[in-house]
């Protein structure tokens, strides 16, 4: 079967790849070898054995919530569907990417927060530091 070429006006048959087609040009991403790096680490036994050491150290709770900072904490002892938080953002810090003193147990709610730049990175710095030495 032939059909007609809208790159050269020529008639192909249908499987005929005509070299007039332009071919596809792929953005290269100038952060795509820091995100795979990134996507690794976070596959990765180190980090979900740190993730875990990091949420038993906090309890398992948002210690943004449990300090009662902001209004939005409305729940002090949140311990649902908590995760890891980096301070220093990975792609920023990725050297910090196990630092004890960089990791915080957060909410949705308060993850969320954190990335938006809602809650300082000072106060978060803080909260680590704060239960890191308690727990010693």
């Amino acid at each position: 079967m032939f059909k007609s070429c809208q790159y050269c006006g020529g008639i192909h048959e249908t499987t005929y790849e005509c070299p007039s087609k332009p071919k596809r040009k792929y953005k290269q991403n100038k952060y795509s070898e820091v995100n795979g790096e990134i996507k690794r680490f976070r596959g990765s036994t180190t980090w979900q054995n740190k993730r875990e050491d990091i949420q038993q150290r906090d309890l398992h709770m948002c210690q943004v919530c449990i300090r009662l900072l902001y209004d939005w904490c409305t729940v002090q002892y949140n311990y649902e569907n908590t995760s890891v938080h980096h301070i220093d953002k990975l792609s920023d810090a990725f050297d910090k990417r196990l630092n004890n003193y960089n990791l915080v147990t957060l909410c949705p709610c308060c993850h969320t927060a954190a990335d938006q730049d809602k809650i300082p990175m000072n106060i978060l710095l803080d909260i680590a530091r704060q239960q890191e030495d308690n727990g010693k």
